[in-house]
């Protein structure tokens, strides 16, 4: 194959399916040295890959992830990494990441598994009539399908710490380019909502995610996370703290009441819905004297509210 130049030129279909086919063969039917020699040819097609070409081949893709695990090296992530990241190639390989992902779940590839959920998470910024709008590297419908299959399964593997790290990067990372991002206009609220704006969908699954996976969170590590996202200056971390402690009320009430007790200036018109909710969903296990600050905080967010209006008049 090298030698006539099939990994340089023209993709033969034909040939390059017969190699899935037989990657699929001998997953049933295991010899070593087919593998080997598969493995060979993937290899020297992903080191061959000329930048200039429009299409690449997905069917190499799925080969690897047909392969034993210890097969499927780290750097073949990479190489996901870098295609999805060109924008004329990034639906043909997003079609594959499903598989991928199911594959390392069902070897438990722990570091495999953060490498290709920070691409899965990735973001990509297109310029629409002017304006910077967000997308998912994989195209938001690939991503949504693959958060409403795969999600849950893989809280039940990785180490939860560290996929929040890895989220929690993108989702900084993003602020920083533009603080108005997760402002209340495009994350109406924290728990479900009808939203359906598909220019913010990319924002409003990452925000989902970093939900999900707080609640799912035992409460030694959250503990500290909590008071470090009421601490953040950007309001979409102190309205992710406030929807925990909501849903978790009995283990955080004390973090709750320490932080707006002390800093009741932190209680505004951005964290309206989620600290409203709090209180709807909590105050029959309130102290008398807690109904009464609580009483009162809700006359200080209708005065934000009132102000907020009279500067906008």
């Amino acid at each position: 194959l090298k030698d006539s130049n099939f990994l340089s030129n023209k993709v033969d279909f034909k040939v390059v399916n017969y190699l899935k086919e037989l990657s699929i063969q001998n997953q049933t039917n295991y010899k070593q040295n087919v593998e080997i020699e598969l493995k060979k040819i993937v290899d020297e097609y992903f080191r061959n890959i000329d930048d200039t070409k429009e299409h690449i081949n997905s069917d190499y893709i799925e080969i690897i992830f047909n392969f034993k695990k210890k097969n499927i090296d780290i750097s073949y992530l990479n190489i996901i990494d870098t295609l999805l990241r060109k924008k004329e190639r990034s639906l043909i390989i997003a079609t594959t990441i499903d598989n991928a992902l199911a594959i390392l779940l069902k070897h438990k590839m722990k570091e495999h598994l953060y490498k290709l959920l920070e691409t899965i998470f990735s973001y990509k910024n297109i310029q629409e009539y002017g304006e910077t709008k967000r997308y998912s590297i994989l195209e938001d419908y690939y991503f949504e399908e693959i958060l409403k299959n795969r999600f849950n399964e893989i809280l039940s593997i990785v180490d939860k710490s560290i996929f929040l790290e890895i989220l929690l990067k993108i989702l900084k990372s993003i602020i920083l380019e533009d603080e108005k991002s997760f402002n209340i206009s495009s994350i109406r609220t924290i728990e479900k909502h009808t939203q359906k704006s598909l220019s913010d969908k990319y924002d409003r699954l990452l925000i989902t995610s970093i939900r999900n996976l707080l609640i799912s969170i035992n409460k030694a590590i959250l503990n500290d996370k909590l008071k470090d996202f009421l601490s953040e200056k950007h309001q979409i971390f102190q309205r992710l703290a406030i929807y925990v402690m909501d849903r978790r009320y009995s283990e955080f009430k004390v973090i709750f009441w320490n932080n707006f007790n002390n800093f009741s200036e932190n209680i505004n018109y951005g964290i309206k819905y989620e600290f409203y909710r709090l209180l709807e969903n909590n105050s029959r296990k309130f102290t008398s004297e807690q109904i009464d600050t609580a009483l009162f905080w809700i006359e200080t967010i209708t005065s934000s509210i009132k102000s907020n209006s009279t500067s906008e008049e």
